[in-house]
């Protein structure tokens, strides 16, 4: 390949580049957008884990648009400008990701059965929390909102099913009204053979598994993406340096 054939080849991926990171930045600042915007309207699914009361839903939109942006903009200025530093701490932030994304996926798959349960006593623990009076009211009325739009959507009721509704103190023997078959005023202290029997647990299992496909896909393509972006990043950084040695 002639010089001027490398410097086209390497004109046309600083561009491609700098356009994917501008996406990026653009993405970032959207997303950092919505989570300001959630913050300030105390979104009402904003309680994620309420074991965990700082994770908030929009918390972790605040954060994840502000590493989306803060990863943009380092791309967009390297690329621009041409500056080693930037572009080594953009590789840099790249592969972190990177390692985190691999890191998670090998835990994910190493235990299954101990995230399964973990997330099954998460879901009990957060039927508790809603019909918890101690709890202020607003904290109560997202996780409440949350579990009632799972149970509508996925329509099932409970974590393994309808009875560990029983388990909470002074409820008694009734549900959600979101666990009705056919939602209808005093329907949640009918009988059972008027609510969603299966456990939202199993329901949200057998989702995942038939998305299984999809979510390998979207995974598989965000790693080539970054594999790709580090791969251009080193091309840019040594053509760099050797423009430097003229």
């Amino acid at each position: 390949m002639g010089r001027s054939e490398k410097g086209s080849a390497i004109c046309t991926i600083k561009y491609l580049f700098l356009i994917f990171n501008i996406i990026i930045w653009v993405l970032g600042c959207g997303v950092f957008a919505v989570g300001i915007w959630m913050q300030a309207n105390r979104d009402s699914f904003s309680v994620v884990l309420p074991s965990h009361s700082f994770l908030t839903a929009a918390s972790l939109v605040i954060i994840a648009g502000a590493i989306t942006l803060v990863i943009g903009f380092v791309g967009c200025c390297g690329a621009i400008a041409e500056n080693k530093c930037m572009m080594v701490v953009y590789f840099i932030f790249v592969l972190v990701i990177f390692g985190l994304e691999v890191a998670a996926t090998a835990l994910i798959l190493s235990y299954q059965k101990d995230i399964k349960t973990a997330i099954r006593e998460e879901m009990l623990y957060s039927m508790e929390y809603s019909s918890d009076p101690g709890i202020q009211s607003e904290k109560r009325e997202g996780i409440t909102q949350l579990i009632d739009s799972i149970q509508t959507d996925l329509q099932c009721c409970g974590v393994n099913n309808y009875t560990d509704w029983y388990d909470i103190k002074d409820r008694g023997q009734q549900v959600r009204p979101s666990c009705c078959v056919d939602p209808s005023p005093g329907c949640e202290k009918s009988q059972s053979f008027l609510w969603n029997t299966k456990g939202c647990m199993e329901e949200i299992e057998y989702l995942f598994s038939k998305n299984m496909q999809y979510i390998g896909i979207a995974g598989l393509c965000v790693a080539v993406i970054q594999i790709l972006m580090m791969a251009a990043c080193i091309m840019l950084f040594c053509n760099m340096r050797d423009k430097s040695k003229y």
